[in-house]
């Protein structure tokens, strides 16, 4: 594994209003708990479209938390990882899972939303597959036992759907596995 570069550079839709709301000090150190219940797809879907429009980026400037980096991973493995104010955020590529070297990039947004708080991850290259599933851990200050779920944004449906659901262990920190890049979110 060899680390390319930290940087706030970022492919995809609404790349200029993302660039702007990372370079903008002042947002919150405080990490926020995901959001848990039935609400949990409204508030995915109302963050990513924060996300998207930039006149409602401007207003979650002030409790937005977020990060990016880029390492490159080959065959034997490897890590990127996050920092949402006090939480983690990583995602681990394990031995085997690719049989080329790939340069990973993640980017992660947490903020609250009507129904709580909402974590999203837009991973690339998009569409890269894993022959062996990539972890997705986050950290969180909720209690042990609490269950969330990892939904990803489908493009075909232009839906987000429920990928996966996990326990919350006594360490406060959940995992999800990952099969393949796209926009995910957890909540």
């Amino acid at each position: 594994m060899r680390r390319i570069s930290k940087s706030f550079a970022v492919l995809g839709l609404g790349v200029a209003a993302l660039a702007v709301a990372l370079m903008v000090p002042g947002c919150s150190n405080t990490p926020l708990a995901p959001t848990v219940g039935d609400n949990s797809r409204d508030a995915i879907q109302y963050g990513d479209a924060q996300l998207q429009d930039p006149a409602a980026m401007a207003k979650l400037l002030g409790s937005l938390l977020s990060d990016t980096d880029s390492v490159l991973v080959g065959g034997d493995g490897g890590a990127i990882n996050l920092s949402l104010g006090g939480a983690r955020s990583s995602l681990h590529v394990p031995n085997g899972a690719l049989n080329a070297s790939v340069s990973i990039t993640a980017l992660a947004w947490q903020f609250p939303t009507p129904w709580g708080t909402v974590t999203l991850y837009d991973f690339g290259p998009n569409g890269l597959a894993f022959t062996k599933a990539a972890t997705l851990t986050l950290s969180t200050n909720l209690a042990k036992g609490t269950v969330l779920t990892l939904y990803w944004y489908n493009p075909s449906t232009g839906q987000w759907e429920v990928q996966a659901q996990s326990t919350v262990k006594n360490d406060g920190s959940v995992e999800f596995p990952i099969w393949h890049f796209s926009k995910y979110g957890i909540s």
